[in-house]
């Protein structure tokens, strides 16, 4: 089975040493594999190459062949999703509390997870040894990405200023709910190596991700613009006539950066409901609507934005570059949409109705973001240029020009992400100013030893751009003040 290793989301989860020993042992196997009569000797020596006796070495080959010759079979310790984890309760116990959590969601799908722990234990039969409560919770973590949503089921009960709300969605797209988690064993290449942020946008009538983004600090405002731009393109991709203006659910903390989000958003007409705290509180919703794994990505929020142990354990964790760490999430993103959306039948048809400077960052596949610093004036503000009108559009058409420039914006930021790749910090995009003609690009590098090779990349892709679409585009190269 031909696998593109560069560009598999489920090859990149693999930690990097048990990818090395996949790929000497598919190297060894294609040998024998390739003898038109292979001998005992031959299996002998190819037993002794792996390290491993004659027996395992048949085992070994024998499943790599059941499995149409896939890279996967070859890996040590292997667990395939599909087939869950045999449970360490007693059968009749694992049993009965899976039909138990299924049953209850089935039931009520927003069930708090405390009121289902209560009602379970009430209701056990004294005939069986009754779990613990965190065993429960652990069901029912995993059978929250196996049952599909019933359209419109979902409750999710919220505390903001206004007090404790219920907040229901009649229709797909109507209320969206902003949270942030982790991948479990997933790591960001770096010094330090970390574990990034990953933060999603929930489709409440659905309970389905519709966007993503990925940071390497802690959750943050700009994460939430981010994760919005990418629903925004998401659907926009999807296509439909249908425009909704969404209620955005969230929390956030007391922080300068915060009280700019919600200014910022309020601004661009959009209704909020948000929890203010003096610590961020986040993970709760991701892990009651998708449970605790994102497509085939394990899921642990605490990690979130958190520095990994030196050295890196690679036999445990998998360490991947920001393209790759990317890549991974928009791949699992985009299989949950796919398998939980069709059945509405084209009904998730609608495109959000948001501020056009949020929608024109881009998405997630746009790979490289603009860092917009939400405290300060925009460039164009403070060069005398009118001010674009936040205000939502009723109809939720953009003029020609505007769809044009978002285009060009992304084209530019996938120019930077190949001359510059994992050295990129950030890259932020300025569109021409009455006094500066031209777009200007103003990219922030980790490393000050190559300014002078990523400028000559950068220069060379000015010229092109201005032979090849007649645009002229500046690039100013800088380094991270830890560079």
């Amino acid at each position: 089975m031909a696998v593109n290793l560069r560009d598999d989301p489920e090859w990149l989860q693999i930690p990097l040493a048990k990818r090395e020993v996949a790929l000497m042992r598919y190297k060894i196997l294609r040998a024998y594999d390739l003898k038109k009569e292979p001998t005992t000797a031959d299996a002998t020596a190819a037993a002794a190459e792996l390290g491993i006796h004659l027996r395992s070495f048949y085992f070994i080959l024998r499943s790599w062949r059941n499995e149409e010759r896939s890279i996967f079979a070859l890996i040590p310790y292997r667990t395939n999703n599909k087939t869950p984890r045999p449970s360490r309760l007693d059968t009749a116990v694992a049993d009965h509390l899976r039909e138990s959590v299924r049953a209850l969601l089935v039931e009520d799908q927003s069930i708090a997870p405390a009121k289902a722990v209560r009602f379970i234990e009430e209701a056990w039969p004294d005939r069986l040894l009754r779990p613990s409560g965190i065993t429960i919770r652990v069901f029912m973590n995993r059978m929250m990405g196996v049952i599909p949503a019933v359209p419109g089921s979902r409750r999710l009960r919220f505390s903001s200023s206004a007090g404790d709300e219920v907040q229901t969605a009649s229709r797909f797209g109507e209320v969206i709910i902003i949270d942030h988690t982790a991948p479990a064993r997933l790591l960001l290449d770096g010094e330090p190596a970390t574990t990034p942020t990953v933060t999603l946008v929930i489709d409440l009538f659905t309970g389905v991700p519709i966007g993503a983004a990925v940071s390497r600090k802690e959750p943050g405002p700009e994460a939430v613009l981010d994760a919005l731009a990418d629903a925004s393109e998401r659907l926009e991709e999807l296509g439909g006539e249908g425009v909704v203006q969404p209620r955005i659910i969230y929390a956030s903390a007391t922080s300068p950066e915060w009280t700019s989000l919600r200014e910022g958003l309020r601004a661009g007409g959009l209704d909020l409901v948000e929890q203010r705290g003096h610590r961020l509180s986040y993970g709760a919703a991701t892990k009651r609507f998708i449970g605790n794994k994102l497509s085939s990505v394990m899921l642990q929020a605490s990690k979130a934005g958190q520095s990994a142990s030196d050295p890196v354990d690679t036999k445990e964790n998998a360490l991947l570059t920001g393209k790759q760490m990317k890549f991974v999430i928009d791949s699992a993103i985009n299989r949950l949409m796919k398998d939980r959306l069709s059945e509405l039948n084209g009904g998730h048809g609608v495109k959000l109705l948001l501020p056009e400077w949020l929608s024109s960052r881009g998405g997630l596949r746009s790979r490289t973001r603009p860092l917009v610093d939400l405290t300060c004036k925009r460039r164009e503000q403070s060069q005398e240029k009118p001010p674009a009108s936040t205000a939502p559009s009723r109809t939720g058409l953009k003029h020609a020009s505007q769809s044009v420039d978002r285009e060009f914006r992304r084209t530019l930021y996938n120019v930077v992400d190949d001359v510059v790749g994992g050295l990129l910090d950030h890259a932020e995009v300025h569109e021409p100013a009455t006094i500066l003609p031209g777009w200007l690009v103003q990219v922030v590098i980790t490393d000050t030893r190559f300014i002078p090779e990523i400028w000559l990349g950068l220069a060379r892709k000015a010229i092109e751009i201005a032979e090849m679409q007649g645009k002229r585009v500046r690039f100013e190269v800088n380094v991270t003040s830890k560079g």
